[in-house]
């Protein structure tokens, strides 16, 4: 999906979650097996042909549970406009 300048794009398999958590610093990486379940959807949020990620997003039972940039910082206004709020529903 592609909003405003930005990729919304999901992490389906084990090695994309991997990568997401080494660019990112934080722990999405050990994700697959929600992901492969169902328990969890998670996004990976970047600006148009960058291959870095400003965001991650988690996704439990249509509701947005996490947001988070590197290091598990919550993202500024300033890093992404299209922040979705904790417990908005999607």
């Amino acid at each position: 999906m592609e909003k405003d300048g930005y990729v919304i794009m999901p992490l389906l398999m084990p090695e994309e979650l991997r990568q997401e958590g080494k660019k990112m610093h934080h722990c999405v990486g050990s994700y697959a097996e929600r992901v492969a379940t169902g328990k969890c959807l998670i996004f990976s949020v970047r600006k148009e042909d960058v291959e870095q990620p400003l965001a991650t997003i988690e996704i439990q039972e249509k509701e947005v549970k996490q947001v988070r940039a590197a290091r598990n910082k919550k993202p500024s206004e300033d890093d992404i406009d299209i922040r979705p709020k904790m417990g908005e529903a999607i």
